[in-house]
Parts: structure tokens; sequence; C-alpha cells
């Protein structure tokens, strides 16, 4: 693990943005100037192993703080910083600064880093989940907004992820935009018409748009298909029923 001294900190990130530090932060540009030069291989190599190292101080730290001991290992950047600035693409990366952005208040230089993911090659790996995580990241902050707009750009990118889909329908159903979400959900049912989480999801936005009937319908196929640990279906034909009945 890397030994450093908070002090020589030039900048704090939680002050700047990390599109200003990449360029104001002397130690940064060096290392954004350094690896420019390499190839895309060794950037990506490079990044996860900086990402990864930097979680595992991270991790060590805690432990060593619950222990009621001081730890000789400090992290020079929060974690994820210093693999963007040696690969600016590595999507882990992005995902975690932009989440920090985005606790910090700064939504614009968040919103960047998350649409900077869809930009990538659609063959990065795990890049729908990596995405999926930005989204999700979005939608438990209660911005559907942002989420919604995240997720129809991966969509476009990705119009077969029933995992992206199915995060852009729940996104258009927490902006009240229900019919907008059943309809995306439909895509995702025909994607695996017989797949029960696909069709309980859709089952539940017909539920919120007030298609009650066809949403029996679909319900009912859907606890036809779970499997036995499978209950979701199951509750949400029960709590159709309860609401036919009101």
């Amino acid at each position: 693990m890397r030994k450093s001294n908070k002090r020589e900190l030039s900048l704090d990130f939680r002050n700047v943005s990390f599109a200003e530090l990449i360029k104001r932060d002397v130690s940064l540009a060096d290392i954004r100037r350094t690896y420019r030069a390499r190839t895309a291989k060794d950037r990506r190599s490079a990044a996860a192993w900086a990402y990864n190292e930097s979680f595992a101080n991270e991790i060590f730290s805690q432990a060593i703080a619950l222990a009621g001991e001081n730890t000789l290992f400090t992290e020079r950047w929060p974690s994820g910083i210093e693999a963007l600035a040696i690969d600016p693409t590595y999507a882990p990366a992005l995902v975690t600064v932009g989440s920090m952005e985005y606790q910090l208040g700064r939504k614009d230089e968040a919103a960047a880093l998350f649409e900077a993911l869809v930009k990538l090659p659609a063959d990065t790996e795990d890049l729908e989940q990596i995405i999926d995580k930005a989204g999700t990241f979005l939608t438990e902050a209660k911005d559907f907004e942002l989420a919604s707009t995240l997720y129809e750009a991966a969509c476009s990118a990705f119009p077969k992820s029933g995992l992206l889909l199915g995060g852009w329908s729940y996104s258009l159903a927490k902006l009240g935009r229900l019919d907008d979400a059943v309809t995306i959900q439909l895509r995702v049912v025909a994607l695996e018409p017989d797949n029960p989480e696909f069709l309980s999801d859709l089952g539940w936005a017909l539920i919120e748009s007030g298609g009650f009937t066809e949403a029996e319908k679909v319900l009912r196929k859907a606890v036809a298909l779970s499997p036995p640990d499978y209950d979701r279906p199951h509750h949400n034909l029960e709590e159709l029923r309860r609401r036919m009945k009101t």
C-alpha cells in the first residue's frame, strides 16, 4: 500500500471538481500527461490497479480506525480520482467520481461523467451493469429526471438490454409518465416473453397506469412461470386485487 502525506495536496476535491482538478493539480496533470502517451491497454491496466488499491487502502484504514489505532496509510485522493486521471475512460472510476461529484452538490459535473459512460465502446467490460449502477445511484437519490435521461441514452446504445430498459421504465414511472413506463416495459418483455421477473414488472407498471384487466393477465402468467422462491408476482397480484376492490 502507498504511504502518502495529505499535506502535499495543493487542491481539495471537496472544493474543486474533477474537471478542474485534472487541469490545476500538478501531480494529477502529470499523471494524465504520462499515461496519455501509453497504450489504451496499459492505461486500463494501470487505472484498474489504482482503483482497486484505493479501495483496499480505504478498507484497511477503516479497519484500523475501528480497532482504535492510527494508520500510516492515508489516501492522497478519494477513491477513483487517480484511476480517472490515468484513464478518463475507465468506467468504474467514472461512476465512483461521478457519484462523489453528485454528493458534493456538483450535479452538472456528475451528469457529464455519467453521460461519458454511454459514449464508451459497447464492448467495454461490464458496461451495461456499470451504467445501471450509475442509474441506480440516481434513483436512490430520487433524481428520476437525470436517471431517466441517462437510461434513455443508454438504451439507444443497448436497445436490447432488459436491465437498462427496466431502469428507464422505473424512472419514467417515478416521474408520473406511467403510459411511457408501460411502453418501455413491453419492450423488456418482448426480449424474454416467459421471464417472470419481466412479466411481474410489466404487471406492476400496468397496475400503476390503471390497466387492471391487462395487469391481471400478465401477473397470472408471471405467477405460473415463477419458481417457488420468487414471490413478487404473487404480491403484485394480491395488490392488484386489493385495488380492484376499492
